[in-house]
C-alpha cells in the first residue's frame, strides 16, 4: 500500500492511497462469493455460480463495487495509522 498526505491548511490534509491488485485480490475473491450467495441463477445452485458467469449477467462494475466497499475502510484506517493522522 502506498499513501501519500498533501497539507491543504493548518487544519486540513489530503491523503492518497493506492493498493495494488494483489491487495486488493481478498477482496474481489469475497466479492465474487458474496454475489454468488445473493443471486439466483438458472442451472446453477445458490452460491455456487462461477465467477464468470457473475461477470456476464451481473458485469464487472458489481463486482468491483463490492471489492472496493470491502476494502477500502480498512486501507484508510491503516493509512491514518501510519501517517498518525486522527480525524475529527
Amino acid at each position: 500500500m502506498k499513501t501519500d498526505l498533501e497539507s491543504l491548511s493548518p487544519t486540513r490534509v489530503k491523503l492518497t492511497v493506492e493498493l495494488p491488485f494483489d491487495e486488493l485480490q481478498p477482496s474481489f475473491d469475497k466479492a465474487y462469493a458474496s454475489i454468488a450467495k445473493q443471486v439466483s441463477v438458472p442451472g446453477f445452485r445458490k452460491g455456487k455460480v462461477p465467477a464468470r458467469v457473475i461477470e456476464q449477467r451481473f458485469g464487472r462494475g458489481a463486482v468491483i463495487e463490492e471489492a472496493i466497499n470491502d476494502a477500502v475502510p480498512k486501507a484508510y484506517e491503516d493509512a491514518l495509522r501510519e501517517k498518525e493522522i486522527v480525524p475529527v
